[in-house]
């Protein structure tokens, strides 16, 4: 039998079985672990993201790149149409459809500043 840290002596066998069966299982109850799990599911819309995104980058960035950063991203004519989206929910064809529609409306030049 070996002792390890403040562990009860085990022989090796066991302590690897009881190993195998905790190291599986987490701290949280049943119903804690779903909550958590929807918690960390629910992301978010497009628009909390971005809120928290631009909270970041003001102290970072100088203020001319953190207005038009500002613009590309909250401005309903560029990403608007997915500020209501969950995050986890918008693919590249939805951005992509979004550019497209940035270019045809404004310029190339414009969505590409958009995209970046």
């Amino acid at each position: 039998m070996k002792r390890w840290g403040s562990f009860p002596a085990q022989a090796d066998l066991q302590a690897r079985h009881s190993a195998r069966i905790s190291f599986g299982r987490s701290s949280l109850r049943p119903g804690e672990r779903r909550a958590e799990r929807d918690k960390q599911a629910s992301v978010g819309s497009l628009k909390a993201v971005v809120d928290d995104y631009l909270a970041a980058k003001r102290p970072v960035v100088r203020p001319n790149t953190y207005r038009m950063l500002d613009h590309y991203l909250t401005a309903p004519e560029h990403f608007g149409p997915l500020d209501s989206m969950p995050v986890d929910t918008i693919t590249r064809r939805d951005v992509a459809a979004r550019l497209t529609k940035i270019g045809l409306s404004t310029s190339a030049i414009t969505a590409g500043a958009a995209c970046s």
